[in-house]
């Protein structure tokens, strides 16, 4: 008996260290995905193409939206398709997303929190710690986007 709880616990402490082990060949971007009348946000790894900058790589990623084998898997992305990072700035405790104002268009209310959550949901998974993350629309600060005027905080992370 003594010998099966060794066992059983051997096995869940590897299950455990094998998790908290990083995968610094992964990234990983926020999507959605629709479920009944609702939906939920999925997080989906991607293969790093640029080492130098998780952060910048994965807001590039999310911007390019799902992939096929992601679309198979019934994956979508409230981010407009024309969207483009046209600035990623980092500065000694400060980062600056400059994004298209394609961000901006289309969808309601909720597709613009919906968004915007994608985004801050990316930035949380692979900001660099004590970093604050400012949002820029075509250069700018921003305070609100869409017509009903969600608002936004900057820095949008702290």
């Amino acid at each position: 008996m003594k010998n099966l709880r060794k066992i059983f616990f051997l096995f869940i402490l590897s299950i455990l260290c094998t998790s908290c082990i990083k995968d610094n060949s992964q990234i990983q971007i926020v999507f959605i995905k629709p479920y009944k009348n609702n939906f939920y946000y999925e997080t989906v790894n991607r293969k790093i193409e640029n080492k130098e900058n998780k952060l910048k790589q994965a807001i590039i990623y999310l911007l390019e939206g799902v992939n096929q084998e992601e679309k198979q898997k019934n994956l979508t992305s409230e981010i407009p398709m024309n969207t483009h990072l046209l600035n990623f700035e980092e500065k000694k405790n400060k980062i600056f997303i400059d994004l298209s104002s394609d961000f901006t268009k289309g969808g309601g209310s909720i597709s613009m929190l919906v968004r915007l959550q994608q985004l801050i949901k990316t930035i949380k998974i692979s900001k660099p710690e004590g970093k604050e993350v400012f949002l820029l629309i075509e250069g700018k600060k921003i305070v609100y986007i869409g017509g009903e005027g969600i608002t936004i905080d900057n820095p949008i992370i702290e």
